[in-house]
């Protein structure tokens, strides 16, 4: 069958357990595009790629490759540097594998890459390499999420310009504070996420820029401290989830979140060491549902917002 990788329209075969192939199916694998006519030509490639599954990732993909999409395939071993000489790869994921070893510098070669890496619960480790920011062209999917990644998140991801959803660094052991560059996410409408981490410092203020997100801007469960910048008051197009819980943050609640009208699910601030008092701004996010959240905070009481309580 034929299958939209992510919305870039590169077909890809998904079945990678059968192989059967159906008549006039147009799908391809590596990036090789194959017609009905050379459907014996495609089956013997099917059957060359099941039988590595469980092994080392295969180093002789030829350099016409325009899709790597590989999700859940059962893939050991490291990411090779061959990786780097398929320049015409425009789908990069390997979520879901049993992996080691950091991420290739040599893949920053693939300045084609229209959605990826999606790299996400693969089992890599180390440094995250610079080269990423070389992915300018990347819209999506930009996933490292639950791995072994330690050391510092690069600046240079902030140069991924043309990313509009999905970019997650969650579930990991980086530490060092996060880029303001990523501020320059403009295009980023959801989801951005550093939660489970060691990163420490602020949040930087640059972060008020991303007027276009509408979800998940997820700073919890690190090492931040200092006061949360006004800035994200900015961001009066959230909805759901501005969440920055247990944490070290501290000083007073800013009152632009007020400005924050939209939101209706997960504004999520509690244990942290926020004090004084409760602005009344905030009862002028009207449409909180659950999870209006600044509990466990050093806050007085000389105002409240028009909620019931600090905790819905």
């Amino acid at each position: 069958s034929e299958a939209d990788a992510g919305g870039v329209g590169v077909p890809v075969l998904l079945g990678m357990r059968s192989r059967r192939i159906r008549r006039r199916t147009r799908t391809c694998m590596c990036g090789v595009n194959i017609m009905t006519r050379r459907a014996l030509a495609l089956t013997a490639a099917v059957k060359s790629i099941s039988g590595a599954m469980g092994k080392p990732f295969p180093t002789n993909m030829p350099a016409s490759t325009r899709s790597l999409y590989f999700p859940n395939s059962g893939y050991t071993g490291t990411l090779c540097t061959e990786l780097g000489h398929l320049t015409k790869v425009t789908v990069l994921d390997f979520h879901y594998n049993t992996m080691s070893g950091p991420i290739p510098t040599e893949i920053g070669r693939l300045v084609k890459l229209r959605q990826g890496p999606k790299l996400s619960y693969t089992g890599l480790s180390g440094a995250l390499p610079t080269e990423l920011g070389n992915f300018h062209k990347t819209e999506g999917h930009v996933n490292f999420q639950a791995n072994k990644f330690w050391s510092t998140l690069p600046t240079e991801l902030g140069k991924l310009t043309s990313t509009s959803f999905y970019v997650s660094f969650d579930k990991n052991g980086y530490e060092g504070t996060i880029p303001s560059q990523f501020g320059n996410l403009v295009q980023l409408t959801s989801y951005l996420a550093f939660f489970n981490n060691k990163l420490h410092g602020t949040i930087p203020s640059q972060f008020g820029k991303l007027v276009a997100m509408s979800s998940d801007l997820i700073f919890s469960t690190n090492l931040l401290s200092k006061t949360a910048p006004t800035e994200l008051g900015r961001l009066t197009n959230m909805k759901v989830t501005l969440a920055a819980h247990v944490n070290h943050l501290w000083g007073a609640i800013p009152t632009e979140f007020g400005n924050l009208v939209k939101m209706t699910n997960e504004m999520l601030w509690c244990c942290n060491i926020l004090s004084g008092t409760m602005p009344s701004e905030l009862g002028e996010m009207a449409k909180i549902k659950t999870d209006f959240s600044f509990w466990a905070v050093r806050l007085n009481h000389s105002s409240h917002p028009s909620h019931d309580d600090l905790s819905i």
